[in-house]
């Protein structure tokens, strides 16, 4: 096993929980440190509901697809002695797969919405990617108080801001770029313009004070020059939500017509992020999920009214839903400050090569991050087993146990490069 680094020291950022931006990156470098578990607009709102019930009915179709694919691409280094990935005792570190998060702004540079951006695969097609738009009124509750992202954001900044957003999602999000109305016009330049259904009318209030509709219901087509106003117009009346759904709605459109004619794939410079390390090419990142098959998922949350409010309401993550979608969102999640996913190693001791990307979705649904793929030895084992190397790892192993369907046991060894090992046996029929 590859030596380890140490776990960070502990500290605060802004009002996530303790992190280390440093550490987070060495693990998705691939290093593995120490850690232990421990009005207007009823219609976009439905769109939203609906969406992400779609997305989740469609769940495990989407994340064999994304496994199989990762695993064709990604692999990962050998780090034992065994080098054959079809004989028994062979181990090869995880490569992580990269997730993008791009924030949204106004002319004054306010946040509107955000949107995750993951390629699974290969760049010049065949892959799978996502595409999740994140509303500006996610609602961020922290040590501060309540607060919705875009109000939160503009109060602690961006790097606090992301740090909640990994809080919430369960990973750490490898890079963050802001794209101005300016380089969203460029962004779409290319392409023209884009038509789309537009799910509801928006409503505008003139200075004298009479409703006039700015966007018709049905379908529309803008300018490039006019998408960024549209992005950011909030509509009277209208559920806070709804603008993220049209977000999604125009961005799927636009792969659509990039899918159909690749001359209008963006060509904008790559971007310096605001946090993270190296340049983001999001020209090539759209151009290459444009050349797959991409899911657009909604971040689920729960639609809480106001008492009051005049039917104003805040949206708070779904956390029970969001961690079912991570295996598809990113199927290979890492942590984003130490203890927030168990470190697992998965070892395949059935007959069956396939058994392995097969239990990595129920792994990672149950909040594993895979380190480690392998064979076991000793041959052909009969029944699943569930170990933890240390009993502050006890309640996650657990957790991924009952997942399989098995009970989580206290392992023989002890070992700080991973805190729990899963390995398959002839009774695994995932």
């Amino acid at each position: 096993m590859t030596d380890v680094d140490a776990a960070p020291p502990t500290g605060s950022r802004g009002d996530a929980p303790p992190v280390s931006r440093d550490w987070a990156r060495r693990q998705r470098r691939g290093h593995t440190p120490r850690n232990r578990t421990g009005g207007v607009g009823p219609k976009g709102v439905a769109v939203y509901g609906f969406a992400t019930l779609v997305f989740v009915a469609g769940l495990v179709s989407l994340v064999w697809k994304g496994w199989e694919t990762s695993l064709d691409i990604k692999g990962g280094s050998s780090f034992q002695a065994v080098t054959d990935p079809t004989k028994p005792g062979y181990e090869a570190q995880v490569k992580p797969v990269p997730n993008h998060l791009v924030l949204n702004v106004d002319a004054e540079g306010r946040l509107t919405d955000a949107e995750l951006l993951v390629r699974i695969g290969a760049k010049d097609g065949g892959g799978s990617g996502v595409i999740m738009p994140i509303p500006g009124a996610t609602l961020i509750e922290s040590d501060a108080g309540p607060a919705e992202l875009t109000d939160y954001l503009a109060d602690h900044g961006v790097d606090a801001a992301v740090g909640q957003l990994e809080r919430i999602l369960g990973f750490a999000i490898t890079d963050t770029v802001t794209l101005s109305p300016q380089q969203i016009t460029e962004m779409f330049s290319p392409a023209g313009q884009v038509t789309f259904q537009n799910p509801d009318a928006l409503i505008a209030t003139t200075p004298a004070g009479d409703k006039e509709i700015r966007y018709g219901a049905g379908e529309l087509t803008l300018a490039a020059a006019d998408v960024p106003a549209y992005l950011s117009f909030g509509s009277d009346g209208e559920a806070a939500i709804n603008r993220s759904v049209r977000l999604g709605i125009v961005l799927e459109a636009w792969i659509e017509s990039i899918r159909a004619n690749p001359a209008l794939a963006p060509k904008i410079a790559p971007l310096e992020p605001v946090v993270g390390e190296g340049q983001v090419d999001l020209a090539d990142l759209f151009t290459s999920l444009a050349a797959g098959t991409v899911s657009y998922p909604n971040l689920p949350v729960q639609t809480i009214p106001i008492p009051g409010a005049g039917g104003a309401a805040v949206y708070r993550p779904d956390a029970e839903k969001i961690e079912q979608l991570v295996p598809s969102l990113v199927p290979y999640p890492t942590s984003a400050f130490p203890g927030q996913r168990a470190r697992t190693r998965v070892l395949n001791g059935t007959p069956d090569r396939d058994a392995a990307p097969r239990a990595a979705a129920t792994i990672v649904g149950a909040g594993a991050e895979i380190t480690v793929f392998g064979n076991a030895t000793g041959g052909t084992k009969d029944v699943t087993t569930v170990e933890y190397h240390d009993e502050g790892a006890a309640a996650a192993a657990e957790k991924i146990a009952s997942a399989l369907g098995v009970t989580a046991t206290r392992s023989s060894s002890q070992t700080e490069a991973y805190d729990v090992t899963v390995t398959l046996g002839a009774d695994f029929k995932g």
